[in-house]
């Protein structure tokens, strides 16, 4: 019993910043130093009772400090993806002038945060950054209205929330989210506002390079892989070489489903596998998840799709305009009549991928 009072004793004068007031009567209260014999009912252990007190003047401690605090200065662009992240009508474009045309950035290792995926993969953050710099530049080299990083962006959060919102996330495994992710950044980068039949009639580089098949897909791809190879580009750099291995595979075959050609084919595909939910491939469940994201722009709401469709219009024009400098009978098309064409494209494309 002496031994417990020593120890009270010495637990008491450890502490901190502890009253004499408060010391003398928990020394009173429960110490056998003072009543001289144990009650009868044996009283709580002194050694929780010590810490109890000492985490109570801790709390304090903290609740003194951070009423005095200055408050955390967030940026406008991190407090909206707090709080709009997750919603389908985020403006895209507004994210993009809070980010002074620079969305990648906080964008990609917020969403990839919001699954773990940084920490689940030792992602390195310094050359995540680093990578998302060379793929805003990628977006924007070739002046596009509309398949620029704001699009690259909008599919971005787009993906995020057909997965999540919808609970799809939780059938993929944890590289198939990141290798989404993924696609969808980098799904259009470099992108030369024109279409990958422009590229095959006009004979241009990219078509020698790519024979004919998707061409602007496979440059996307092959771009984006660039990019990895540069110093202190690569955040994935932690990856398994099996884990890379796959997260390449799921990229390759999810960015060539976003070539528009294979869209009714993709449609047909999923509305078959409907009827039997086992047989779904993964694979193919997830490029479609990307490719409806691409195109998801025109069932955003109010001003955000306006701007949208208007920018659209504008790239339309600017492939006419190529069109009638390259003065081919392929590739003719009356320009005043192109922008309504794409609307009604737009709106056709969207409407069924979103039926299925």
């Amino acid at each position: 019993m002496v031994s417990e009072d020593i120890e009270a004793q010495t637990m008491i004068s450890s502490v901190e910043d502890t009253p004499k007031a408060v010391k003398e009567w928990l020394a009173a209260t429960f110490t056998k130093q003072i009543f001289g014999r144990r009650q009868a009912i044996e009283p709580p252990k002194f050694r929780s009772i010590v810490q109890a007190v000492r985490a109570s003047m801790y709390v304090d401690k903290i609740t003194r400090k951070t009423s005095h605090a200055v408050p955390v200065d967030i940026s406008p662009s991190v407090l909206m993806l707090q709080e709009k992240l997750n919603c389908w009508d985020i403006d895209v474009f507004r994210y993009d002038s809070l980010t002074q045309n620079k969305p990648f950035r906080g964008l990609f290792a917020e969403v990839l945060n919001r699954y773990g995926l940084v920490k689940r993969f030792k992602i390195n953050q310094y050359n995540l950054e680093n990578y998302c710099a060379l793929v805003e530049q990628g977006y924007n080299v070739h002046g596009n209205p509309y398949h620029n990083a704001v699009h690259g962006a909008d599919v971005l959060i787009t993906t995020h929330n057909l997965i999540t919102l919808t609970g799809f996330a939780s059938w993929l495994t944890d590289i198939e989210i990141l290798s989404l992710l993924f696609s969808a950044i980098i799904h259009d980068v470099e992108h030369t506002g024109t279409t990958n039949n422009f590229h095959i009639c006009t004979g241009s580089p990219l078509t020698i390079m790519y024979n004919d098949r998707s061409v602007l897909e496979n440059h996307h791809i092959s771009t984006a892989y660039r990019y990895l190879e540069q110093a202190d580009c690569n955040p994935f750099d932690k990856l398994s070489k099996d884990d890379f291995r796959e997260m390449r595979g799921i990229v390759v075959e999810a960015v060539l489903g976003t070539d528009m050609s294979a869209h009714f084919t993709q449609i047909k595909n999923m509305q078959n596998a409907l009827f039997s939910p086992s047989s779904v491939n993964r694979n193919t469940a997830m490029t479609l998840v990307l490719h409806c994201a691409d195109i998801s722009h025109p069932t955003n709401r109010g001003s955000c799709t306006r701007h949208g469709l208007i920018i659209s219009w504008r790239s339309s024009s600017n492939r006419a305009t190529k069109r009638q400098h390259w003065a081919s009978p392929t590739l003719h098309f009356a320009t005043d009549r192109r922008p309504l064409f794409q609307k009604a494209k737009l709106v056709l494309l969207t409407s069924s991928s979103y039926r299925a």
